[in-house]
């Protein structure tokens, strides 16, 4: 009865294993698509920003990013409900007070105007290397573009001041959700380091572009580029990966799994003996 007692709690044992890694690869940070409460900063890591700079190309200073604060006098929301302005009044801002776009919010639009540019930022918990992908879309609205001033919006993706991601998109006039461009990227990051996911206006600015992002940890590395092998020399062998178990790797599991189940044979054998 006792072996029988021993060898159930080690199955369970694997089992829990099992599903707390499966459970712990789903974890991850998302924006956009109304999958993030965007009405708080610091919630989950992200934190919503803005800039005085604009039209900077793939060229953007990530330094120049201030977090926003609550208020109701930007264009949509005056009198309404609070929403994510800049810090500075209208009057500072030099804009048509209570008048000028700027959004941010659950939706995914992290839209600006008035020659400010909007953005997102997310700061990483724990060094690791993390999953970024998802999906943009938006951009400049048709009458601009019927008006011939619509010059688009440059959709970027920053590892702090490095550029990993730019595209300038939406020319001919906003491109709807069902066309929506993709990135997808691997980034090693330290903790506290931030990814930043931009929408600089460039010079028109009345534009309409929106964000959806996932952040998830993975045990995938960064792609680099291969060595080159030295010239007449045999390639070096490749010695196989060791699997990691907080990875969930269904061969290790099975492998835990095994050797529970021949520790408990053997207990058996030993038993009748």
């Amino acid at each position: 009865m006792m072996v029988k007692k021993v060898l159930a709690v080690l199955l369970v044992m694997v089992i829990l294993l099992a599903v707390g890694s499966a459970a712990a690869a789903e974890e991850g940070y998302y924006f956009g698509e109304n999958r993030q409460d965007a009405s708080e900063q610091g919630v989950n890591g992200w934190y919503y920003m803005y800039s005085t700079d604009y039209n900077k190309g793939d060229s953007f200073d990530t330094a120049t990013f201030k977090e926003c604060v609550m208020g109701n006098t930007t264009w949509q929301a005056w009198g309404g409900p609070q929403q994510w302005r800049p810090a500075e009044t209208d009057e500072e801002l030099g804009v048509d007070p209570g008048n000028f776009w700027f959004r941010i919010d659950e939706e995914g639009r992290i839209a600006a105007g008035a020659n400010i540019t909007a953005a997102v930022k997310w700061v990483a918990p724990e060094s690791g290397t993390y999953k970024v992908s998802g999906k943009y879309w938006g951009g400049s609205p048709a009458d601009a573009v019927s008006s011939g001033y619509g010059d688009g919006v440059t959709y970027s993706i920053y590892h702090d001041t490095s550029r990993l991601f730019s595209d300038l998109s939406g020319l001919e006039g906003e491109i709807p959700i069902e066309e929506a461009k993709t990135f997808d990227l691997t980034v090693t990051m330290e903790a506290g380091q931030a990814l930043f996911f931009i929408s600089d206006p460039n010079e028109v600015t009345w534009d309409n572009p929106f964000w959806s992002i996932d952040i998830v940890p993975s045990a995938e590395e960064p792609a680099e580029e291969p060595a080159e092998e030295p010239v007449g020399e045999e390639p070096a062998a490749e010695e196989p990966a060791e699997a990691n178990p907080e990875t969930g790797d269904p061969g290790i599991l099975f492998a835990m799994a095994a050797l529970a189940v021949s520790g408990a044979t053997l207990l058996v054998q030993k038993r009748r003996k």
